[in-house]
């Protein structure tokens, strides 16, 4: 789209970033921005802001079709109406920047070379090892079990730059900046895990930790979230949850439409992103062993990194809990092991004071082990301890004895071996 005009790159100071474009006409002082630009191929609107002279707003916050002549028109009769003393040509100012700005949209993406020797051969990580850097990562789970007390943590991790006292999670090194996009839960409840869990850290310095209260659909705050990473200078984006931030998204959408179009909203703000969600009806329902979280197979495939949380449900009323991390899916390596992790919430009457995050051993902790470990990794931690016969080894794991010898047993001949008088046991111990 051409058009001519008086303005140039001479008298036109022309700032462009991802969320916004913003022109000053330097002859007539005027400053035109376009934010929150909207391209949905044969509509493509944004909002409008205009201060005249520049730093004085004249209109704001108006939005229109940026293909439609008559809302620009339009426009443009209500600024030269806004004040009738100011000879200004908004039409053609308009003119010129609806031009520049669907030239920009319209723009080929840049080629890069990817034959070439890559900067860094290793995968990076935002969290070592969990959070790959500026990736979608995820974490699933049924309602009401603590995943986000787990976001707050590692959240606090990442604000202070500080390693988990145990050493699993060795923090960022240098402190990054986190915003946290909240869909279910309020700022003061945010707050208190916070303050527990810098108290647990040992950590004496509050830091800034910018979030933001969501109703909308995801995909209106995706421009105000790219302007809060700018100004924050944010490398990781939580969003919690995404069954939420997605439940508004436009009807006749289909759920793998949802889900894809959520994750090219994330790959648009362009940092690390770390979406909290809901385990499958099913296993909400029945405690089932689900691998994936509620809706589109999507969200599987979209996602560079998964983590399912399972609990030891013994817990559910104790101020102890424990957790199994279980890793389901990982593009760019090889999935991480089952990880304990145990969290203890220190009260002094209804005052949460602190809580204190802490591995635990899969292994020691028999429901954990059935939900989070394979067969063959559970009858290899029962055999550490003492050899056993088939039938004893299949009573403790609550397996079929005909099963458990063939799928694993004689299977697994590298691992298991008869150790004599019935008994099995491990070829190699480590």
């Amino acid at each position: 789209m051409t058009v001519k005009s008086r303005y140039s790159e001479d008298n036109v100071a022309i700032h462009k970033e991802s969320s916004f474009s913003d022109y000053t006409f330097l002859v007539e002082h005027v400053y035109i921005k376009v934010s929150d630009i909207q391209d949905r191929g044969k509509v493509v609107d944004g909002e409008f802001n205009i201060e005249y002279p520049v730093q004085t707003p004249f209109y704001n916050n108006i939005r229109i079709n940026l293909y439609s002549r008559h809302e620009r028109k339009q426009l443009a009769v209500d600024l030269a109406q806004k004040y009738t003393d100011i000879a200004l040509d908004w039409d053609v100012m308009l003119n010129y920047v609806i031009a520049d700005v669907i030239h920009t949209l319209r723009q080929p993406p840049d080629v890069e070379n990817i034959d070439d020797e890559p900067e860094n051969a290793a995968v990076e990580y935002t969290l070592k090892p969990i959070l790959i850097k500026n990736q979608p990562n995820s974490l699933f789970c049924p309602g009401g079990i603590g995943k986000t007390t787990i976001a707050d943590y590692w959240c606090v991790l990442l604000t202070h730059g500080v390693a988990s006292p145990a050493g699993f999670f060795p923090g960022a090194g240098e402190p990054i900046n986190c915003l946290y996009a909240d869909y279910e839960s309020d700022a003061e409840t945010h707050r208190r895990y916070i303050s527990a869990i810098e108290e647990g850290l040992e950590l004496t310095e509050h830091l800034a930790i910018p979030y933001i209260s969501c109703t909308k659909p995801f995909y209106q705050y995706v421009e105000q979230i790219k302007e809060l990473v700018e100004r924050y200078h944010i490398e990781l984006l939580v969003v919690d949850s995404q069954m939420a931030a997605t439940a508004g998204y436009p009807n006749g959408m289909s759920e793998a439409q949802i889900a894809s179009e959520y994750y090219n909203n994330l790959r648009d703000i362009g940092i690390t992103s770390f979406s909290l969600d809901h385990s499958t009806k099913a296993d909400m329902v029945n405690g089932g062993n689900n691998t994936t979280p509620y809706g589109s197979i999507v969200k599987y495939n979209r996602v560079r990194s998964l983590f399912e949380l399972k609990m030891d449900d013994s817990f559910a009323d104790s101020d102890h809990k424990e957790y199994a991390l279980i890793h389901r899916k990982h593009n760019l390596t090889r999935k991480l092991p089952p990880m304990g992790i145990s969290a203890d919430y220190i009260n002094c009457g209804d005052i949460l004071e602190s809580i204190i995050f802490n591995k635990c051993n899969i292994a020691d902790n028999p429901e954990l082990s059935k939900k989070s470990l394979s067969l063959t990794q559970r009858a290899v931690n029962e055999l550490k301890r003492e050899p056993m016969s088939k039938k004893d080894l299949a009573s403790k794991l609550e397996c079929n004895e005909n099963s458990l010898e063939s799928s694993v047993l004689y299977r697994h001949k590298d691992t298991f071996i008869k150790a004599g008088k019935g008994l099995w046991g491990l070829l190699n111990h480590d």
